[in-house]
């Protein structure tokens, strides 16, 4: 994947990912049975450069999903405890070429939505935020204001 930017959206491919052990990918979504395993996928990692990165939880009954970095000097991320959206920001090091989802032992559930890129100094903060938009035609009359339209990033 490009160091810039990974999207896997609701529809998971398995080809795209290494199912460690418990791992599968089912109804739209890479799931987990108990029992200690990795997900993961190549990144061309930047050492240095921070990494945002995002995924959906859900289905949890027990355990965590901790994000890392790995290849090289290791990078893990926070681990993830409970269902719902997730926001991780991991610096790269030397070395860095795989992004993993790491299961505990006792983590049961489901992944979705993951995304992780480069945070650069044009990024917003993560979080929510919200944009209001107005129409405007080719000789500049603007026609009426809507929003708010919530964001969140990652």
């Amino acid at each position: 994947m490009s160091a810039t930017r990974m999207w896997i959206s609701a529809v998971w491919r398995s080809g795209s990912w290494t199912l460690g052990t418990g791992w599968t990918i089912t109804g739209g979504k890479a799931n987990h049975a108990a029992g200690a395993g990795a997900l993961s996928q190549p990144l061309a990692a930047t050492a240095g450069k921070f990494y945002r990165l995002g995924l959906t939880l859900s289905g949890r009954t027990g355990g965590t999903v901790q994000p890392c970095l790995s290849g090289g000097s290791d990078r893990p991320g926070t681990a993830i405890a409970a269902n719902g959206l997730a926001r991780d920001r991991i610096q790269a090091a030397t070395g860095n070429a795989t992004i993993e989802l790491r299961a505990s032992a006792d983590f049961a559930g489901a992944v979705d939505d993951v995304v992780a890129y480069v945070e650069t100094g044009a990024c917003l903060s993560a979080g929510t935020h919200y944009v209001w938009l107005e129409p405007q035609n080719a000789n500049g009359a603007t026609g009426p204001l809507s929003g708010p339209y919530m964001l969140e990033i990652i």
